[in-house]
């Protein structure tokens, strides 16, 4: 009898340390939010007016910005100027063009990301008197982009967002998701200049 209890009591401490790095986990997390968050906040404090994706039309000029923390990289710029070319193709769209500074942009795409990880299941196995249980975990990439309109007091002006999730390699990575949806604002406020190539 006095076995059972000590494995009862070595589950316990188990449990509990797999709750404390749980929550140290939580922790850490909260912590890298803020500080991804906090640029966007800032920037979202120069907003001051809120258009429509329809202002897109006629724009000509766009400059793609990332705002660094989390887990965004260059290679996520690299995906949505990638979605923007293949628009430009696709639609027969000659003059969009993606400029290197964003003083010379009609428009400017800003694009942030961060990765948490998450419970998706857990499975529990009895071994005599003993439960253990395993928790999965995987990692979701959340993709955040706002396209806003420079306004000459330097103040912004949004004219459309979009947030997505990839959580397997077989999804569209969240940067390209957002490349995808700028492009099809920008097709739908121009439809009737561009039309899809045959």
């Amino acid at each position: 009898m006095n076995l059972s209890k000590l494995q009862v009591e070595m589950v316990l401490i188990t449990s509990n340390r797999q709750f404390n790095q749980l929550n140290l986990k939580r922790l850490i997390l909260a912590i890298i939010c803020v500080v991804i968050f906090a640029p966007t906040i800032a920037l979202a404090q120069k907003i001051t007016e809120y258009g429509k994706p329809d202002e897109l039309k006629g724009v000509t000029k766009i400059f793609v910005s990332l705002v660094y923390g989390g887990s965004v990289e260059l290679k996520d710029r690299d995906r949505i100027i990638k979605e923007i070319e293949q628009g430009k193709k696709k639609y027969k769209i000659p003059n969009l063009e993606v400029v290197d500074r964003a003083e010379d942009a009609e428009v400017i795409l800003i694009y942030s990301e961060e990765v948490e990880g998450e419970v998706y299941g857990a499975t529990t196995t009895n071994s005599g008197n003993v439960a253990h249980t395993t928790v999965r975990q995987r990692d979701r990439w959340t993709g955040k982009g706002i396209v806003v309109k420079p306004l000459a007091d330097g103040n912004q002006r949004l004219i459309m967002d979009s947030t997505s999730s990839q959580v397997s390699f077989l999804q569209n990575a969240p940067a390209t998701s957002f490349g995808k949806a700028f492009m099809k604002a920008y097709v739908k406020a121009n439809a009737d200049t561009y039309k899809k190539k045959e």
